[in-house]
Parts: structure tokens; sequence; C-alpha cells
């Protein structure tokens, strides 16, 4: 039990770090990804967007919810494949570094963005100029570790076995019976029916999540 537990606690600090550089990288590809939005400097010395140009804020931050979204869906996947390490710790972890790797994400592609795009230092009546793309609003980190949530949620309720399949088990081998004679063969019962007999025989099930 303190081997399994060691191991888990291992792979929730291996898994959160490895996520929050994860979303780092996409944080990365996000800044260069993310439209800008141009605006028009006015003779009245008031700034105003182009026409549909403000509809980038909208985009940038869809983009860097979805990219959340699928970071979060492949972390979760990916922590799960690890039979062993299944488990509270692991999924804490998991968890944790979701939730940090969506502020670096944020912050590294703003960041990105703001190299793309820097602001000018003066400016004149009628002069166009590009804005760098921003978060929008801060609820667009909630996506990751959600995805998160649902996705591990999801294959713990499909998972048949109380300890979540860390431990093996008798039907994980092939061929493995159940000494009892629940079950058996069904071609060793062919020559022992009666005329008008039934006999059901269960199968164990051999795939699992």
């Amino acid at each position: 039990m303190t081997r399994l537990r060691g191991t888990q606690l291992a792979a929730a600090v291996v898994a959160a770090c490895a996520i929050v550089v994860a979303s780092a990288v996409v944080g990365v590809a996000w800044g260069f990804l993310a439209p800008a939005q141009h605006d028009l400097m006015r003779s009245s010395g008031r700034v105003v967007p182009l026409t549909g140009e403000s509809l980038h804020r909208f985009d940038a931050t869809a983009m860097l919810g979805c990219a959340g979204l699928v970071v979060g869906v492949v972390s979760a996947v990916a922590a799960w494949a690890f039979r062993r390490s299944r488990g509270p710790l692991t999924f804490a972890g998991v968890l944790i570094g979701s939730a940090a790797g969506a502020a670096a994400m944020a912050g590294v592609g703003i960041w990105v963005a703001g190299l793309r795009y820097p602001q000018p230092s003066e400016l004149k009546p009628g002069d166009v100029f590009a804005v760098a793309p921003g978060v929008g609003t801060f609820l667009v980190l909630v996506f990751q570790p959600l995805a998160v949530c649902v996705i591990t949620l999801i294959l713990a309720a499909f998972n048949p076995y109380d300890d979540l399949g860390v431990t093996d088990h008798e039907d994980d081998q092939p061929g493995s019976a159940v000494e009892d004679g629940d079950v058996q063969d069904p071609g060793s019962l062919e020559g022992d029916l009666a005329p008008g007999e039934i006999r059901w025989v269960a199968e164990a099930p051999q795939t699992r999540l």
C-alpha cells in the first residue's frame, strides 16, 4: 500500500508538471494564432474599432477556451492510461496542474501576443493600429480543469472495478476461469446436455477501461 501510494504521488507530481509545460506551449501557439483587433484613432482623440474588428475579441477568447478543453481532455485520458497510478492523488495532481496550466496558457499567450502587436508609442488622427488579443474573461480558465473533471468522472463510471483496475484481477488473464465452475467453455458442455435441456453459460468480459 505504501509503495502504491508513493507511485501515485510521484505520478501526480509528474502529471502536474507535464500539464503546465504542455499548456504553456499551447499558450505560445495561441499567441501566434489569435487575431488582433484593429482600431482607428479619430480626430477627437477617441479610439474606436474598425467595422467587424471587435468580433476578434470573442474569437481570441473562444480559441483560448477551445485550446483549454483539448488540453484538459488529453490530460485526463493520458493520466488514466497509466493504470497503476489511478487514484485520488493522481487526479488531484492532474486537476491542480490543469488549473495552473490554464493560467500559464493565458499568461504566456498574452505575453507572446504582446510581442507580436506592441502598443504604438505615438498615435495621430487617422492612424490604424493593431491591439494585441487578450483573455476577455477569466472564466475561460475554468474550461481546462472542468474538462479534466468530466472526462475522469466518465472513465471512472465505466470502470467495473472498485479499485479502478489498479491491481491485477483474475479476469484480466486470457483463458482464466472461475474455480467454482461459474465460467466454463460452452463447447465442453455440448455432450452433457439431455434432450430439451437448456443450460446457461456465463463468459467473463475481457475488455475494460
